[in-house]
């Protein structure tokens, strides 16, 4: 495959936690511990198994939490962690699954997390009920804003809406880290909104990770991200269609809406369509100066309309798109572990944990 400049026309799943039933079993899963136990300290995490331990996740946002089994929720969740008081813990879903998460916030900071600072969340999946997450600004499956901290090994499906800074996982990620991740489902804003992250800013990572959520907005749209600004996103794939929703927006890409003084690279936009009106592009909308795009795939029969910028990539065959060595070419590491994070998949690849 050669590298061409393309200059051309221009992600479903569900997404999971909850506010006041139950679900989950009676004592701790994967050698936990017992339910309802444990300190909250890093050495004695409080185990979680129903809907009543997981509300005290926002009364002791401090706290380090492991889950005992899967929660189901019903009713409106409150998330945990705001701006003033926000999570700084560690949150280990061990494999567990939270479903029903429901949030209408009028205001910012929407998700299972609202606000996150220095915590770490791990090994979570998340589902939706039917209304999903909504909120203005800040609105993430997971988190609605990260600073300094780190999300890994979790998943969020469903349905996600908001204004601004709206993605699957996180709506806003400042100097923080998203690593073997996954989406699915579709996401809805006006601005900076993205499969898996709204918006990554100040050397925010993220990597090995995909998305098959479709993604509607208006302004700096993307598949993977809406906008990567001062930040990377390296070896991800996104599926699901993006589309602006009105006749003015600016910036659509398969995987970033928009890169500022930034890095997309190793990536495949695997969607079958973005469309746009200004600065659409198979891998990028709109790129500044600063902003590295290179070594990344783009399938060949991807619809794509309206008025390019920079796209600049390298075709990608439907046939190629299903082999491992495509993503081997891109040094994508596959071994099952953490440390080679990716394994075969039908078609693309997976998770080493899938």
């Amino acid at each position: 495959m050669r590298r061409i400049l393309f200059a051309a026309a221009l992600a479903v799943l569900t997404a999971g936690c909850g506010g006041s039933s139950d679900s989950g079993g009676s004592s701790g899963g994967g050698g936990t511990g017992e339910c309802g136990t444990g300190s909250g300290s890093a050495s004695s995490p409080r185990v979680l198994c129903t809907a009543d331990d997981l509300n005290l996740v926002g009364n002791n946002p401090g706290w380090s939490y492991v889950m005992g089994g899967d929660i189901a929720l019903s009713g409106e969740w409150t998330p945990a962690g705001t701006r003033a008081a926000p999570f700084t813990g560690t949150f280990d879903g061990a494999g567990h699954k939270i479903t029903g998460l429901y949030v209408d916030k009028s205001g910012d900071y929407a998700g299972l997390f609202g606000y996150i600072e220095g915590g770490k969340i791990t090994r979570l999946s998340v589902e939706t009920a039917s209304g999903g997450v909504n909120g203005t600004n800040y609105v993430g499956g997971i988190a609605g804003r990260l600073v300094n901290g780190s999300i890994s090994e979790c998943s969020a499906n469903g349905t996600f809406s908001g204004r601004n800074y709206v993605g699957a996982i996180a709506g806003y990620v400042y100097a923080g880290e998203i690593r073997f991740s996954s989406s699915g489902g579709g996401v809805t804003g006006e601005g900076l909104v993205g499969g898996i992250a709204g918006r990554l800013r100040m050397n925010s990572v993220l990597t090995d990770s995909y998305s098959k959520a479709a993604v509607n907005g208006q302004n700096d749209i993307g598949g993977i991200a809406g906008e990567v600004n001062g930040s990377s996103v390296m070896y991800t794939y996104a599926t699901g269609t993006v589309q602006t929703t009105n006749t003015t927006g600016t910036g659509a890409g398969g995987i970033a809406g928009s890169c500022i003084t930034a890095e997309v690279s190793n990536n495949a936009a695997l969607n079958i369509k973005v469309g746009g009106i200004h600065a659409v592009g198979h891998v990028t909308g709109s790129v500044t100066a600063g902003g590295n795009v290179v070594n990344n795939y783009a399938l060949s029969v991807m619809a794509i309309w309206g008025q390019p910028d920079s796209d600049i990539f390298t075709p990608l065959s439907t046939a190629d798109a299903a082999l491992r060595t495509t993503y081997e070419g891109l040094g994508w590491r596959f071994g099952g572990n953490a440390d080679a994070p990716w394994k075969e998949g039908t078609p693309y690849p997976q998770l080493y944990f899938e």
